[in-house]
């Protein structure tokens, strides 16, 4: 079984306002995301800090999970999806890339065979934790121990995990309009000429 989680609970603070909710093409962010991913997994979970602004988009198989704890950082609603899952593999998707392809989602998926999660390594060594798979079962083990620590970040889980399978940002090139993200109002104006 097969699960994503979009990661919409950050502050957004570059945008100005929360951007799970922007219109690009007349339909909200957090929209585009859940149409290009519902029907490519089994479960597909919505990571919010706070439930209310997205009860909306509660429907069918999309649920709406809010961090089940107070500390700040996208671990904390990546381990609150993982809890409530069934999956055994989860795509996790930031909320600010619009561009959902499915054979990208595909190649990450058939990446992650044999390893307990798989991410995307720029040439400099830096790893882009998000558009990422991980095992389910592990990762859940693995961030609540990161949690007790007060660690939040992603990568961190990704650094934890006992078998990972670094995809090289040159493999992932001709899927480049998927790891598009809006950070910025101008990013939002950009993505109308891609």
């Amino acid at each position: 079984m097969r699960g994503a989680v979009i990661l919409a609970g950050g502050a957004s603070k570059r945008f100005g306002s929360n951007k799970a909710l922007a219109k690009f093409k007349d339909k909200e962010l957090i929209k585009w995301c859940i149409e290009g991913l519902e029907n490519l997994v089994d479960e597909l979970f919505i990571s919010v800090k706070k439930k209310e602004n997205f009860k909306e988009f509660e429907v069918k198989n999309v649920k709406v999970v809010e961090d089940i704890c107070n500390l700040e950082g996208p671990l904390v609603g990546v381990y609150s999806c993982l809890l409530k899952m069934e999956s055994s593999f989860v795509y996790l998707h930031p909320v600010d890339s619009p561009f959902i392809i499915n054979e990208f989602i595909e190649f990450m998926f058939k990446k992650c065979e044999g390893y307990n999660g798989c991410v995307i390594i720029f040439e400099d060594g830096t790893i882009n934790p998000t558009h990422s798979v991980i095992e389910r079962s592990i990762a859940l083990f693995y961030s609540k121990k990161l949690l007790e620590k007060g660690i939040t970040d992603l990568k961190s889980l990704f650094f934890s995990l006992p078998k990972i399978n670094y995809v090289r940002i040159q493999d992932v090139r001709i899927y480049e309009k998927a790891l598009f993200n809006i950070n910025t109002p101008e990013d939002l104006k950009n993505a109308y000429m891609i």
